[in-house]
């Protein structure tokens, strides 16, 4: 490895090397919920039980809403072994997967970080002034919007039924006219 040397495998060898199937999700170990820096995260889903009134579900949210913990595991998807941490959220629980160490860049690793001066003391007054003057004591994310997404909605609802479709190459088609017809057409162009 790193030697510069290339390696053939075949489709069967790589077929091999892939982790079984499984729908389990194994729990390791259970930590203090603020021990997984949060560069660590990646995405996040929620768990449901597999029927309602499941005690063993009921069980674990409850216990790690007690403890303050989560529960580190791994489990397989789409062909790839993830870890996870589970935490209560809310009445369920959230997974979220977790990148490895090895996948992560340290902040000591940015060089430029190092070479940031000190500020003087008068500038961070004036920092902690503004910082003082923007804090929020709980955050409302219903505040944020995401306006493009919104002028676009708005802009496709405005459009009439027999708005007319422009392809490249100046080829005019009807909104009900045949999809396959029109990706021929724009093909032809």
């Amino acid at each position: 490895m790193g030697d510069g040397n290339m390696y053939v495998f075949t489709k069967e060898e790589l077929d091999s090397l892939r982790p079984e199937r499984s729908d389990v999700i194994e729990i390791l170990h259970f930590v203090d919920s603020d021990e997984v820096e949060d560069l660590y995260y990646d995405k996040h889903y929620f768990v449901g039980p597999t029927r309602s009134k499941d005690r063993p579900y009921s069980l674990l949210l409850n216990a790690l809403k007690r403890t303050g913990r989560m529960a580190i595991g791994k489990f397989i998807m789409r062909e790839r072994e993830y870890i996870c941490a589970i935490g209560p959220m809310g009445k369920g629980l959230l997974l979220s997967t977790l990148h490895y160490s090895y996948e992560i860049r340290r902040i000591e690793d940015i060089k430029e970080v190092e070479e940031v001066p000190d500020p003087g003391e008068e500038e961070i007054k004036l920092a902690i002034q503004l910082i003082d003057h923007l804090y929020l004591e709980e955050l409302d994310m219903d505040e944020f919007r995401d306006c493009y997404a919104e002028r676009l909605k708005k802009a496709i609802e405005s459009r009439d039924e027999d708005h007319v479709v422009v392809l490249e190459g100046e080829r005019e088609a009807t909104s009900d006219e045949n999809l396959i017809d029109m990706l021929r057409a724009s093909l032809e162009v």
